[in-house]
């Protein structure tokens, strides 16, 4: 459970700083800073104690969740300004929506340079997502550079003991089928 406003602030924070879309939904974005600064991590993404929790992956060796049958994900995390809403955001990507984003960079260069469409089909598992370039809008971006959140902020970092501790406190922890279902960070 969280406890007092400035540990519910730090939870609200995270979760508003992620880039979501629903099925059939259209947005235009720009990514904030060159790809080669993005950061990406293994990471589990469990309920504990009724709430989501996404924990950094220590290793297979380590890591209890790994060692509990809990599969990482690999996920790369993008700054990107959501143009509509005027926000910074968290393009938190799977695998597959990184490896259709260097395929873009590679056919078109630099992606701060252009806005992308980015179109989401399906739910759950069956989700895919197309990008379109479009001219870039005129936005001067320095100005949106000081709210980039810290990618390390959303990922919890903890060790191997905490997670013990995590695990055994939480008397409904099963593994989730789809973590992502209830609403779909990227």
């Amino acid at each position: 459970m969280i406890k007092g406003f400035k540990q519910i602030k730090e939870a609200m924070d995270k979760t508003a700083s992620i880039f979501k879309m629903k099925s059939g939904e259209n947005k235009l974005i720009r990514v904030l800073v060159p790809t080669s600064e993005v950061a990406a991590t293994w990471e589990h993404v469990e309920q504990i104690g009724g709430f989501w929790k996404t924990i950094e992956c220590i290793g297979k060796k380590d890591c209890p969740l790994c060692k509990a049958g809990r599969a990482p994900s690999f996920k790369t995390y993008i700054p990107i300004l959501d143009i509509a809403d005027d926000k910074v955001k968290i393009l938190k990507a799977s695998k597959e929506v990184v490896k259709a984003l260097i395929a873009f960079e590679d056919e078109y260069g630099d992606l701060t340079q252009m806005d992308l469409k980015v179109v989401r089909l399906g739910e759950g598992l069956k989700t895919t997502y197309q990008f379109f370039r479009k001219d870039p809008t005129k936005i001067d971006l320095s100005k949106y550079m000081s709210m980039i959140p810290d990618p390390e902020s959303l990922v919890e970092q903890l060790t191997k003991e905490e997670i013990e501790e995590l695990l055994d406190g939480d008397t409904n922890a099963t593994p989730p089928s789809d973590p992502d279902d209830e609403e779909l960070p990227f």
